[in-house]
């Protein structure tokens, strides 16, 4: 990312930035699945300090497919930094930008396809609280009746996430709703 520089020419800055972006996901990616095992603890501080932080800017969108790869990268090398990464997602969670929202759950889902009951525990109750409440968040709201207007992708990677509860270990869902019983009988 140090070779972005800006230029006049507005075309050429969204160029070098698509280009470098681009780097992120196929070189990266390629990178962190040919890390050794186990893994570093400087690639550990690379995904808690460089790649998660990049969840924050509004721009997200330009690069979220990049991103997300790299993540889901690391933790199908150890599934246990998805508590980690979980973590950071919830440290960065948008408050009032629906469309980030659905981002943040599409990855969140991924995570939790390979998350182990270890690691799902260290993070379940935040990550109830903050799925309970963009569920019921307006604006979310809103954007969900979007989303089956106009991007049936989007809506059926929606659909999946609703569905992971029910496709994970019996224990995974066991305590999944174990978790809501208690936030409905805290609200």
């Amino acid at each position: 990312m140090a070779f972005l520089v800006k230029t006049p020419n507005t075309k050429s800055i969204h160029h070098s930035y698509s280009f470098s972006l681009n780097l992120l996901g196929f070189h990266f990616g390629s990178i962190i699945s040919g890390f050794a095992l186990p893994l570093k603890e400087e690639h550990k501080i690379f995904l808690q300090r460089v790649l998660i932080p990049l969840h924050k800017p509004k721009t997200l969108g330009v690069y979220f497919q990049q991103l997300s790869y790299c993540v889901t990268q690391f933790i199908n090398k150890d599934p246990k930094l998805s508590s980690i990464a979980i973590k950071g997602l919830l440290k960065y969670w948008p408050i009032t930008n629906s469309q980030k929202e659905v981002m943040f759950l599409d990855e969140l889902k991924d995570i939790l396809e390979e998350i182990d009951m270890v690691e799902f525990q260290k993070v379940m109750v935040p990550l109830s609280w903050q799925i309970g409440r963009c569920i019921n968040n307006f604006h979310f709201q809103e954007e969900k009746v979007e989303l089956s207007k106009s991007s049936e992708k989007r809506k059926k990677a929606w659909e999946r996430l609703e569905n992971t509860a029910n496709h994970r270990p019996p224990t995974t869902r066991n305590t999944v709703a174990l978790v809501t019983h208690s936030a409905t009988s805290i609200s």
